[in-house]
Formats: C-alpha cells, sequence, structure tokens
C-alpha cells in the first residue's frame, strides 16, 4: 500500500519492487503501459531479474565504496517477461543497494520515466536540443542524432557511435578511461563537446 500511494503521487516513476540476491521479485507495484492506476503485481506473475543489466551492476557494486548507496542503471527500454514493451517506455532505474540487515539481500528498484528524467536538463539546450544525444558506455546510442539511432542498445546493438562518429568515440572513450568527464574536440567534420555522467 505505501508503494503503491507513493507511484500514485509521484508520477515520474512508473514501477517500484523488491527483489532478493539472486533477482527474484519480491513485491512489484506499477502503472501498466498505457495505463493512468498502479496495481499490486499478483504472486503469480513476479518475474525474476537475474539476467538484466541492472541486477549485475547491483552485484558489481556490492562490497564497493557504491554499497549502501544509490545508484543509477543506464538508461534503457523497459523489459517485461523478457521482452521490450511496446509502446516503447524509455526508462532509467533507481537502486538501492542491500536494505536488508543481516545475511538475506533485498534490493529497492524504482523505475522512472527516462523523459521526465532527463527533459528538464534537455530543455535547457534551447536550440541546441537537436543535436544533443546520449551515448552508453559501450557506444551503443540511448538518445541518437538521428531517430533511428534512438534506443540501439535495445533494437540495434551494431548501431553505435563507434560506427558512426569514429573519431569522436575514439576520443570521448580515451578520455573517459582517463577519468576525464569533459572535453571538447574537432572531429568527424563537426564539433563535439561531451560530458561522462555515472
Amino acid at each position: 500500500v505505501l508503494f503503491k500511494g507513493f507511484i500514485e503521487s509521484h508520477h515520474e516513476y512508473f514501477q517500484l519492487r523488491l527483489i532478493n540476491g539472486i533477482g527474484t521479485e519480491l513485491l512489484r507495484v506499477e502503472v501498466p503501459n498505457q495505463a493512468s492506476q498502479a496495481i499490486i503485481t499478483p504472486i503469480s506473475e513476479l518475474q525474476n531479474k537475474g539476467d538484466s543489466q541492472y541486477f549485475n551492476r547491483i552485484r558489481r557494486v556490492e562490497g564497493s565504496s557504491l554499497a549502501n548507496k544509490f545508484i543509477f542503471s543506464a538508461p534503457s527500454l523497459n523489459v517485461e517477461n523478457g521482452k521490450i514493451e511496446k509502446p516503447y517506455r524509455p526508462t532509467i532505474r533507481v537502486i538501492s543497494t542491500n536494505i536488508a540487515s543481516g545475511d538475506d539481500s533485498i534490493y529497492l528498484v524504482a523505475n522512472l520515466y527516462a523523459d521526465a528524467f532527463l527533459e528538464n536538463g534537455i530543455a535547457q539546450l534551447g536550440p541546441l536540443e537537436e543535436f544533443f544525444a546520449i551515448v552508453n558506455q559501450d557506444g551503443t546510442w540511448f538518445r541518437g542524432l538521428t531517430s533511428e539511432q534512438d534506443y540501439s542498445a535495445d533494437l540495434n546493438p551494431s548501431m553505435t557511435m563507434q560506427t558512426s562518429l569514429p573519431e569522436s568515440w575514439a576520443y570521448i572513450n580515451k578520455r573517459l578511461k582517463n577519468d576525464a568527464t569533459v572535453g571538447y574536440i574537432h572531429a568527424d567534420n563537426g564539433q563535439l563537446l561531451h560530458r561522462g555522467l555515472s
């Protein structure tokens, strides 16, 4: 009931779940795609998310300096029961690292509409918005420079910044590996300003 009330009063969220140490959902409250009201998912419909990218990231940070803090997933399209939802729901996940005490691990995962999360920053770009892109660490596009590039990590992983802007990608990738999060380059017949997010 607490989760349901939270989602209904915070419309930028569409899903809250508790998952255990092997990725099995213990509880899920969500606003189904194209619906307006939150529901508590029946036990018979709970899923295992152990093979998801965000759960693998949870496991990687356990025991690190990020333990017992909130982390953000890479933006992606929402997936339910192994399939990408349609209509697409671009999603960012906020994840708590182990909220349980003792030997059992329990994680809180909140799904946010990525557009709601990003829209304020994008709006500040003004006329430069059409030239704004979001690229994942592996070079796949979340928001591309063309609509065909959008969500390539989920829809067409071979479509990457490496293939379309190789000089720019090589520069960015090198700087990010050296922890330089901001940079500027003339490459690929244009000018590029980049900023890394984590």
